[in-house]
Order: structure tokens, then C-alpha cells, then sequence
């Protein structure tokens, strides 16, 4: 294998990732993250560029792995924030990782509370040239997903992406819309 840290020896010394952890190929990643997230006396920020270039069964390892680790973020076992930079739509990644593309999770402490995880569905979908507006069709994939996730409302993001669509400030708009059994989902269009 060669360098895994590319260019850090470019950082302070105080900033180098620790040499690589012993450790299964399916926790190497995840556990070189951990290890370098607790000695970096900074949070740690990451940038994957052209993370497309994984395929297969490398990148069905890596995306759990840093599904996983975002857990152990606040305790400082994982860097902060990690963006996947590339040319494949977010989707792609979530599906060749066995992952469902329409529930959001994230942890969050209310005041005076005990750790809880929120739970949104969001449905995405794009407006493009010479096709109908996706308005109908988003509301019922996400009733489909509500039913699936157990959710009572969800979140429809719409992007026009027609050439001859209106200016973004525009068209950008957040709106009401009633599902096809009844869902109260918010309606995102930019």
C-alpha cells in the first residue's frame, strides 16, 4: 500500500495522523480516523476528493465505516467532518452501500435532556429539461418511505434544473403540500 497520508508531512508535527492502526480492512479506515482524531489537539475536518474512484467492495467498506465513527464524534473520536468530493451524486454512494438514500439521522442533546437521535425523510428530486414537474411524483415516493421509516412527515427538496427556469432567488421557495393519504410534508424548491 502506499503513503495513506499523502502530503502530511506537510502539517505541524502536532497535526500528522499517527502511523496506521493493526486492524481488519473492514474497520482500517474507521480506526485510522479514530486514532488520528484523538491526538489532534484541533478538530479534525476531512476532505475525500474524488472518492468515486472507490468502487465495489472498497467503498461498501468505507462508507459504513465512516457512518460509524460519526457517532463517536463529540466524544473526539472522530474527526468532526468528513466531505466526499466527486462526480457521482450522493444517491450512488448510498446505494452501493446498501444504505437508504431517504432517512436523515443525526444526534442532538435538548436542554436539560438525555442524548436522543431525530429521524427526517427527505425525497429529492430534479426538474429537468422537457420533463414533467416532480411535484406529484415526489409525494408519493416519499409517502412510500414515511410508511417504511414509521414517520407521520417528511421533506420534498425539488431542484430545477431546466435551462429556461426562473433566476434562483426566484424560485426558491419552502411550502406546504399534502401527501396522497394525507402527510403534512414540507416542500423545498430552489
Amino acid at each position: 500500500m502506499g503513503d495513506p497520508y499523502p502530503g502530511a508531512n506537510a502539517l505541524p508535527a502536532e497535526l500528522r495522523p499517527p502511523p496506521w492502526p493493526e486492524a481488519p480492512a473492514s474497520s482500517l479506515l474507521g480506526g485510522a480516523l479514530s486514532a488520528w482524531s484523538r491526538v489532534c489537539p484541533r478538530p479534525l475536518v476531512l476532505f475525500f476528493d474524488e472518492i468515486d474512484a472507490v468502487l465495489g467492495e472498497s467503498l461498501i467498506s468505507v462508507l459504513p465505516q465512516l457512518r460509524a465513527g460519526f457517532s463517536e464524534r463529540d466524544a473526539g473520536g472522530f474527526p468532526w467532518s468528513v466531505e466526499l468530493c466527486g462526480l457521482r451524486d450522493v444517491r450512488d454512494y448510498k446505494a452501493m452501500s446498501g444504505g437508504d438514500s431517504t432517512l436523515v439521522r443525526w444526534p442532538y442533546t435538548p436542554p436539560g435532556g438525555s442524548r436522543r437521535v431525530q429521524r427526517e425523510a427527505l425525497e429529492i428530486k430534479t426538474w429537468r429539461a422537457g420533463k414533467a414537474d416532480p411535484l406529484r411524483q415526489g409525494l408519493r415516493q416519499l409517502d412510500g418511505y414515511l410508511d417504511r421509516f414509521q414517520l407521520d412527515t417528511g421533506t420534498l427538496a425539488l431542484f430545477d434544473q431546466r435551462p429556461d427556469a426562473p433566476a434562483i432567488d426566484e424560485r426558491t421557495e419552502i411550502t406546504a403540500a399534502t401527501s396522497p393519504v394525507g402527510r403534512a410534508i414540507t416542500v423545498l424548491r430552489g
